[in-house]
């Protein structure tokens, strides 16, 4: 029996590891999965743990979970001879035949995990439900400046090349997989996931896996439900931010601001706004909007409880709510349940809101959103859905 390492950030991902190992029929394997987001607490890494157990149950069986939290990972890769000790007696691993990984655009614990398993076969799957990532390609698009975001990315890298190559050098650089399994295939490494092998799990499979993890979260579809049935005569929508004010991309003001200027945009004095928020978040935007539009539209943010739950489990809310979107939902809300998202995001308005240094970025990802959006009826389902080296620039969004 295979040794198999499922390394998770958030819990959409697991979602897309079960798809890749029963599409290799590698889902009775022993399986550890690992969790780990950087700079998330302790109690919030548990929180993670319960949704990925409740996902995993009856879909894998040989499995175990474990978590390592920011500050456990500094204390390994401040070890630079015991680092590889380290990390396998917290995984109870000695070896590791397949690495599956979301990307390895993170605080480096993907190459700490291949320093200490070098043998072992990578198997990407993708982030949200299927973007493949360069990381020298993504942080090539954020324009330079003195911003946080940039700042900590440039930490995270001087992290990397002090603890990881010391006495054991590995590349810091971008980082290519032997295969790469992807539900929604989008290519944001400018074309390389073309020069790669790709498997693409069934869509029956996938849903077939996500409405199982909703059949294993009773007190999720009851709270559901209570939602749902909540004065019923009253349009609903879904707002799901983003952490765009903890990435630096935006003051969390402006953000705010931001929202209510899309929601005045759209919805009609008096319809409810359910915020559900990114999984990433510290503040809370249900709080402000409260404050500032309470009056004129009813603020419910979903319970804390649900926070980092995959919006893509919350069908029954979904398929009754309109839906308010900056992000990958725009796109696998659509695949998965035909849903379409009410989105604004345009050159000019994200070069009003958001600070200079991101407007690249985000202007090639909401065009790569919205020509992706509109392959998905005609896709094959066996290829490349679309690529940000393949976007047209002289197009406006669709979205």
């Amino acid at each position: 029996m295979s040794n198999l390492l499922v390394y998770i950030i958030s819990p959409i991902h697991i979602i897309n590891a079960i798809s890749s190992l029963r599409t290799q029929k590698k889902d009775k394997e022993s399986i550890t999965i690992l969790i780990h987001w950087p700079a998330l607490k302790e109690n919030e890494l548990e929180r993670i743990k319960d949704i990925v157990k409740r996902i995993c149950y009856k879909q894998i069986t040989n499995y175990r979970i474990v978590t390592i939290s920011t500050n456990k990972k500094e204390i390994i890769i401040k070890e630079p001879i015991l680092q590889c000790k380290l990390l396998k007696d917290i995984l109870v691993l000695e070896y590791v035949d397949e690495i599956y990984y979301s990307h390895n655009i993170e605080g480096g614990m993907f190459d700490l995990i291949k320093k200490c398993f070098p043998k072992a076969k990578t198997i990407c799957y993708g982030d949200s439900l299927g973007f493949f990532h360069n990381k020298e390609y993504r942080l090539s698009l954020y324009d330079s400046g003195m911003d946080k975001f940039i700042k900590r990315i440039r930490y995270i890298k001087d992290c990397i090349s002090k603890h990881l190559n010391q006495n054991n050098s590995i590349s810091t650089r971008n980082y290519y997989p032997n295969l790469v399994s992807l539900i929604l295939p989008i290519d944001y490494s400018n074309n390389s996931l073309k020069k790669l092998p790709l498997i693409i799990p069934e869509k029956r499979m996938v849903l077939e896996i996500i409405f199982n993890a909703i059949r294993n979260y009773p007190e999720l579809n009851i709270y559901q439900n209570k939602l749902v049935k909540y004065k019923e005569n009253k349009k609903k929508w879904i707002l799901l931010t983003d952490n765009f004010a903890e990435a630096g991309f935006i003051s969390i003001n402006d953000e705010i601001n931001m929202w209510i200027s899309v929601i005045k945009k759209i919805a009609s004095m008096g319809d409810i706004i359910i915020i559900k928020p990114h999984p990433g978040e510290t503040s809370s935007r249900a709080q402000m909007l409260e404050k500032l539009v309470g009056e004129e539209f009813e603020i419910i943010e979903i319970e804390k409880i649900y926070h980092k739950v995959p919006i893509e489990l919350f069908y029954d809310l979904i398929i009754i709510s309109e839906i308010i979107c900056m992000s990958s939902p725009i796109l696998t809300l659509k695949y998965l349940y035909n849903k379409d998202v009410f989105t604004i995001s345009s050159s000019k308005f994200i070069e009003k809101w958001f600070n200079k240094w991101a407007w690249k970025t985000l202007n090639t990802t909401y065009l790569l959103y919205s020509q992706s959006l509109g392959k998905i009826e005609y896709w094959d389902k066996n290829s490349i859905l679309h690529s940000i080296g393949n976007i047209n620039r002289n197009t406006k969004t669709i979205l």
